[in-house]
């Protein structure tokens, strides 16, 4: 491998690359938090995180299980020991989304070096590759969005990165070590976020490709008895997670993304969930396959690249490279398609192989050009880049400004209420639970002998919700439903307006209490 060489000592220059794209995904996410005091809490999910990680603590010290919880444990765990070096905060959340963020960057690098180096391509070749798939990784704004926020998209991605880039490195080593990390990472990244189980196919398909029916008949039953054993370490990760997940009433196999599923709603645009209707502008199979040209994804000045690369490696016949990274977007896209829901979040677990198509694209046409032009090509990059990071950090700084519109709300309300004071609330639940020492109930959890209970009571009762919101989206659901209760039985005063969001006194008359 090549070195740069200096009188005392030698690096590597791919491990450099590498670490300089790390470094420099490090220095753009904690630049963007830092510049606006963003803690990464907002919306209901990271404050759902955080707080079920503040309990494993507590579970692991009394030697028992965690609560059920909606979500996996993969993020709550590597928050709960960080917990132990820094304490219970959120800037935990943070370091852990930042650093797997940036990871993802610099495995989406290696990854890219190795599997053209797995098929023959030279050393200067596959280090050009992994740069240039490091880069647009970098300059992704949904990577760079996500990976602020207390949420374990960011953590999943970069263990799903790396059981790719770990098995790759077994097809060419067949170390046992490289397929137990992968089979460690995958696990890992599974019980983070259920959709990276769906990696298991491309993985599986890639296993074969490459290392199976290449291995001579006597060194096939080593490579299977060596995928029995790595197993191991995934199904010891798998397991508690499952049976931990089989006590929560809604565990996976109830979950609306598998028992709502069909390949039939790839064409539809309307759905009635259990959260709520749901009528969008696209079918849900445009909403995800557009992800690949959005700006928000990678820029779609670099849409061409793709075409170049996926053509090249179906070309050259690079078939154990196809299944894994093909079958990786196949597999999530195809999912991804037969949901009844649409979240751009989601389809960041497309980003490293659309990274290293498009990089493979980006070198087909290196090849093409003459190198008096090449430089036009760097520019175009580089173009490319620039124009990403500049809308990505438009969306990135409209989304924190979305908190400072959460907590300017917190702040009205607690003018409006007292201390003790009880709330119901939807949405911001966990937000007004978080910044206030107010006493937050959630309207969604409450029934009609439930409210009747709190309306009873002599104490003030308040009513915070999206108008809008609840009359659209949860229309004849529970919120719908609870908030027309209290109107009817109670009656409801508002006292005012803030952010599309109204505050109500529960009952006929009375008035907030100033402080």
């Amino acid at each position: 491998m090549p070195r740069l060489r200096f009188v005392w000592y030698s690096v590597p220059l791919l491990p450099l690359i590498a670490a300089g794209l790390f470094a420099l995904a490090l220095v753009l996410y904690w630049a963007t938090i830092m510049a606006s005091g963003f803690d990464g809490l907002i919306g209901q999910d990271p404050f759902g995180y955080y707080g079920y990680a503040l309990q494993v603590p507590d579970s692991i010290a009394a030697f028992r299980a965690p609560p059920p919880n909606y979500w996996p444990l993969g993020y709550p765990l590597l928050m709960a020991a960080g917990f132990v070096l820094l304490g219970p905060t959120p800037l935990v959340g943070q370091l852990v989304s930042t650093l797997t963020a940036a990871g993802t960057v610099a495995l989406t690098c290696v990854l890219a070096h190795d599997l053209l180096r797995q098929h023959g391509s030279p050393a200067q070749v596959a280090r050009r590759v992994g740069l240039v798939a490091g880069l647009l990784t970098l300059g992704c704004g949904q990577l760079w969005q996500w990976g602020i926020v207390i949420m374990a998209d960011a953590p999943a991605l970069c263990l799903g990165t790396l059981a790719a880039w770990a098995l790759v490195r077994y097809a060419s080593a067949r170390r046992l070590r490289w397929l137990a990390l992968a089979s460690v990472a995958l696990g890992g990244a599974i019980i983070t976020r259920w959709l990276y189980g769906l990696l298991a196919l491309p993985l599986g398909a890639y296993w074969i490709l490459a290392v199976a029916l290449p291995a001579l008949p006597a060194h096939r039953k080593e490579a299977a008895w060596h995928l029995f054993i790595a197993a191991l370490p995934a199904a010891v990760l798998l397991l508690p997670q499952l049976l931990l997940s089989a006590r929560f009433e809604q565990s996976l196999v109830a979950q609306q993304w598998l028992v709502g599923w069909s390949p039939l709603n790839a064409a539809r645009r309307q759905f009635v969930t259990r959260d709520g209707v749901a009528n969008y502008a696209l079918p849900v199979g445009l909403f995800y396959a557009r992800a690949a040209i959005s700006p928000r994804f990678l820029f779609p000045l670099f849409a061409p690249l793709l075409v170049l690369g996926a053509a090249g490696v179906l070309q050259r016949r690079w078939w154990p490279a196809a299944a894994l990274i093909g079958g990786w977007i196949v597999a999530i896209l195809g999912f991804l398609g037969g949901i009844p829901y649409q979240n751009f979040r989601y389809v960041l677990a497309l980003l490293p192989p659309l990274a290293i198509i498009a990089a493979s694209g980006f070198e087909v046409a290196w090849g093409w050009v003459q190198p008096r032009w090449r430089i036009a090509l760097v520019a175009y990059l580089c173009a490319g880049l620039l124009a990403g990071l500049w809308y990505s950090g438009g969306v990135v700084q409209q989304y924190v400004a979305g908190k400072q519109a959460s907590l300017a709300i917190v702040d009205w309300v607690e003018q409006q209420t007292q201390p003790a004071d009880r709330l119901l609330a939807f949405e911001l639940t966990l937000t007004l639970r978080h910044y206030t020492t107010l006493d937050v109930r959630e309207l969604f959890d409450q029934t009609p002998a439930s409210l009747a209970t709190l309306v009873a009571d002599d104490q003030p009762l308040f009513l915070l919700v999206d108008t809008n919101d609840i009359k659209g989206q949860w229309q004849g659901h529970a919120p719908e439903r609870n908030v027309s209760w209290l109107r009817d039985h109670a009656g409801l005063a508002a006292l005012g307006e803030l952010n599309g969001y109204t505050l109500f006194r529960v009952g006929r008359s009375g008035k907030a209490v100033k402080r």
